[in-house]
């Protein structure tokens, strides 16, 4: 699992152009509220427990955490190395810039980078907690990992942030009700 969370967040860095040397990771021992820079989210209810968070590229603006249901599966990935597959996962990643047209070409970028890696079956805009966030839900390209997914891109002022949600094949969570959680139980402090 670590490896497909590093795979996923340097793929999300690298489509924001962002190097760094890495600060500090912390897995989570109790599911808690976390703050990501500017971003505040609430401590989970249900299923979804806090996995790790970092602020691995802060000096760069970015901030991550990983939230997992379930107990996590060994899987073989087609490089032939072993990885932890959690039945279902949220991804976090808070970009801070200076100016708001920074967080709108961080939206802009993962919105392009979603439209190129997913099969989009949604797409619709919504405000809440003063964040303007763009859902999209979509199903993976045949050789992934996960199934399913959808995510919450948003942005206030120059921060810009996402919330990935997937879930593999077999795994029965209401990805849509999560998401709503999540985009209800997150805001940016001013």
């Amino acid at each position: 699992m670590k490896k497909n969370v590093w795979i996923i967040t340097a793929a999300a860095l690298l489509l924001c152009g962002c190097t760094s040397e890495e600060t500090g990771t912390v897995k989570a021992s109790e599911n808690t509220a976390v703050d990501l820079g500017s971003v505040h989210i609430d401590k989970t209810e249900g299923d979804y427990r806090l996995y790790e968070y970092a602020d691995v590229l802060s000096a760069d603006g970015f901030w991550y955490a990983d939230y997992v249901t379930g107990e996590a599966q060994t899987i073989t990935g087609t490089d032939g190395k072993e990885a932890e597959l959690y039945p279902s996962q949220v991804y976090v990643l808070v970009y801070e810039g200076t100016e708001p047209s920074d967080a709108a070409q961080k939206k802009a970028a993962w919105l392009e980078a979603a439209e190129e890696n997913y099969l989009i079956s949604s797409k619709e805009e919504k405000e809440e907690n003063g964040i303007s966030w763009t859902v999209v839900e979509y199903t993976f390209k045949e050789g992934s990992t996960f199934e399913r997914g959808t995510s919450a891109i948003g942005t206030k002022d120059s921060i810009a942030l996402i919330l990935e949600l997937t879930a593999a094949k077999d795994d029965t969570h209401d990805l849509n009700e999560a998401r709503s959680w999540f985009t209800a139980h997150t805001a940016i402090s001013e």
